[in-house]
């Protein structure tokens, strides 16, 4: 048995109950769930339904040995991170990651810092209160600068 949070869309953590793991919460009570396997408050793991599967907590790579693949899946800071690079070591949020709301809902925007994480043809994502598309490859800018078309409901 564990003890779950429900994770909020906020990133904050509410309606701790025990149940024998975060994807029977997910499953059985829907929404996002972390668990604490330890029961000492240190989500560890979340669990997405729509995926079906763990995002571990992320961890600082010591080198390139155990740094994560590109796609990797993490949970860091109240979110779920994939990684955009190959031997990632970077911490999500920084570089290397794409901030990847558990909803399937559209991503924030988040400046590109190499050619590693910019944008394509057809990428959507949230930047001031609006949606945009990007119409540009290797797409580095700012929607509503240069390379983006606001998607219009």
């Amino acid at each position: 048995m564990a003890t779950c949070y429900r994770i909020e869309p906020d990133g904050t953590a509410s309606d701790a109950v025990i149940a024998p793991s975060a994807a029977w919460c997910a499953i059985n009570l829907g929404g996002l769930w972390a668990e604490d396997p330890e029961g000492v408050g240190a989500i560890g793991k979340s669990y997405d339904p729509d995926w079906r599967s763990f995002a571990e907590q992320w961890v600082q790579p010591l080198g390139a040995f155990d740094a994560y693949p590109v796609d990797a899946l993490v949970f860091h800071n109240g979110s779920i991170w994939q990684s955009t690079t190959p031997a990632n070591v970077w911490e999500p949020g920084v570089s290397g990651w794409r901030n990847t709301p558990p909803d399937g809902s559209i991503p924030p925007w988040t400046q590109p810092t190499g050619a590693h994480d910019v944008y394509q043809i057809g990428d959507l994502v949230t930047h001031l209160d609006k949606t945009w598309t990007s119409i540009v490859a290797d797409n580095a800018w700012e929607p509503g600068v240069f390379g983006w078309e606001e998607v219009v409901p």
